[in-house]
């Protein structure tokens, strides 16, 4: 991605941010990324917040009808 060449730049201090994160403390936010696993979601093959059936489980979205 475009933050690639500074991977590696030891001047340089990346810091990932989420819009409209809970604020709590631990992972999360992000939650697919922090505690996903991965599963297959309309044809795309993603990190989900899923069951052992691989049923999708709730979690907290700003947008409307991604509450997952």
């Amino acid at each position: 991605g475009m933050f690639h060449p500074f991977v590696d730049d030891a001047s340089v201090r990346i810091i990932g941010v989420e819009a409209a994160g809970t604020g709590e403390t631990g992972c999360f936010n992000s939650a697919p990324l922090n505690l996903g696993t991965p599963g297959v979601l309309h044809g795309a093959y993603s990190m989900l917040l899923q069951n052992s059936d691989g049923q999708v489980e709730p979690s907290h979205s700003i947008s409307a009808g991604l509450d997952y």
